[in-house]
C-alpha cells in the first residue's frame, strides 16, 4: 500500500508493485495473442503465478480506453505472446514484478510510428505518446512487414527510435529489434541488422532459424519472446 499525503487529505493505493516496466511495440506479429501461439496453453493455465502486470492498447486506441490488470488465465491469452514471453522470462530471471505494456497496430507501415521522414506518427501519438513520460526499462519492437521492401527502413527505423528517445527524455532509452525472417521482407531485414549495429543501444533478436519462416503470422512465438528478454 502506498499513501499520498498533503495537508490533511490522504489517498491510499493498494496492490503497488515496484519492478520493471516493459513497452511491447509494433504490427501483427507483436500483437498475436498468447491464445494463437504454439505450446501455449500451459503457460496460459499457469499465468495466475507469477508476479506480471498488463496494460494493453491495440489498433490506436489509447491509454484511456484500458487499465492495468493482473496475469491471469484471461488477461494472458489475450495479450502479445511475444510480450508476455518475455515479461515472463525476465520475471523468472530478475525476480522483480514485471509489467508489460502492448501497443500494436495489425497491418501498420513506420509512417504510423513516426513524425519524422514524412510519417503520419498517429499510432505514436495514440499508445506511445500518451504515455510518455511513464518509466520504462525498455522497448521490444517488432514491425517491418509492412516496410518490408522499402529501401529507406534503415533511416526511418533510426529516425523514430531517435523521436521516441528524445520525446521520451531517455536518450539511452534500450530498443530490442526482432528481426523479420530471410524467406521474406528481406530488405527491411539488412536493415533491421543494420540499425542494430549503429544505433547505440539497440540489440536485434533473430528469428530466421525458428520455425515458419514463410508464414505472414509464424506461430512460433515463445523464442521470440525469450530472446526479447
Amino acid at each position: 500500500t502506498m499513501t499520498v499525503s498533503s495537508g490533511g487529505s490522504a489517498i491510499s493505493f493498494t496492490g503497488v508493485q515496484v519492478g520493471e516496466v516493459w513497452l511491447c511495440s509494433g504490427q501483427s506479429n507483436m500483437g498475436k495473442p498468447l491464445s494463437y501461439a504454439d505450446g501455449s496453453a500451459p503457460y496460459i493455465a499457469d499465468a495466475p503465478n507469477h508476479n506480471i502486470r498488463l496494460f494493453q492498447m491495440i489498433a490506436g486506441n489509447g491509454p484511456s480506453t484500458t487499465n492495468w490488470t493482473v496475469s491471469d488465465s484471461t488477461t494472458a491469452a489475450n495479450f502479445s505472446a511475444v510480450g508476455y514471453w518475455m515479461g515472463l522470462d525476465l520475471s523468472e530471471d530478475l525476480n522483480v514484478p514485471i509489467g508489460l505494456i502492448q501497443a500494436t497496430h495489425d497491418g501498420t507501415s513506420i509512417d504510423h510510428w513516426e513524425h519524422t521522414d514524412g510519417g503520419t506518427g498517429d499510432d505514436y501519438d495514440a499508445m506511445v505518446k500518451a504515455i510518455q513520460p511513464f518509466a520504462v526499462k525498455g522497448v521490444a519492437w517488432y514491425q517491418g512487414e509492412s516496410n518490408g521492401g522499402d529501401s529507406a527502413y534503415q533511416t526511418e527505423l533510426t529516425d523514430m527510435i531517435n523521436e521516441w528517445r528524445s520525446d521520451w527524455g531517455l536518450p539511452g532509452l534500450p530498443f530490442g529489434i526482432v528481426q523479420l525472417p530471410a524467406t521474406k521482407w528481406t530488405t527491411a531485414e539488412s536493415a533491421q541488422l543494420n540499425v542494430s549495429q549503429t544505433v547505440a543501444n539497440t540489440y536485434l533478436v533473430v528469428t530466421s532459424d525458428l520455425p515458419g519462416g514463410n508464414q505472414l503470422h509464424p506461430t512460433a512465438k515463445y523464442l521470440v519472446g525469450i530472446r526479447c528478454s
